[in-house]
């Protein structure tokens, strides 16, 4: 197991799912010959039972993520770039100073032949949601309060989250 950037494409209902391996990895993980398992961790946190009502003690840990399943095949080296390309560019989107690749292009490429590009078209996918769904609402809220605030288990991302699911309930 281990862990690489992905970006992931949509064409109607169908996902390609894109990376890049370093190394050894290649031939350690036989790319190309199995199904391989990915798992998208989204936002995940702690709960505190301290948020709950008197008496209920046990935390929970709440999260979000997508397993994705698919034979992935390998790349030539200017796809690879090209998805090199795409990932900085949206990684960076959120930086004050974005650096962008196709400012050093050959510096880049030479970097990028350490690495092989992957393309996986998605063949099945599960996603999960643990957000104290088995909480009433008025807890809940008291937990998206916490995780919107500034203690030591804050965690906006995965307020966002928890927001979401629990609006789906109460309607606001």
């Amino acid at each position: 197991m281990t862990q690489y950037p992905v970006l992931l494409d949509r064409d109607g209902e169908s996902f390609t799912l894109y990376s890049h391996f370093c190394g050894p990895d290649v031939e350690e993980f036989e790319i190309g010959r199995h199904e391989m398992l990915v798992i998208v961790h989204g936002p995940n946190g702690y709960i505190s039972p301290s948020w709950y009502p008197e008496g209920q003690t046990i935390p929970t840990w709440d999260f979000v993520t997508v397993q994705l399943r698919g034979v992935p095949e390998t790349v030539s080296d200017e796809e690879n770039f090209a998805v090199l390309q795409r990932m900085v560019a949206q990684f960076e989107a959120p930086v004050e100073n974005p650096r962008s690749l196709i400012a050093d292009p050959e510096t880049v490429r030479t970097a990028a032949r350490g690495t092989t590009g992957i393309r996986m078209a998605v063949s099945s996918w599960t996603a999960r949601a643990k957000l104290s769904q088995n909480k009433p609402p008025a807890v809940r809220q008291r937990i998206l309060e916490e995780l919107r605030g500034n203690g030591p288990y804050a965690n906006p991302r995965l307020a966002r989250e928890f927001g979401q699911a629990l609006s789906q309930v109460t309607g606001r």
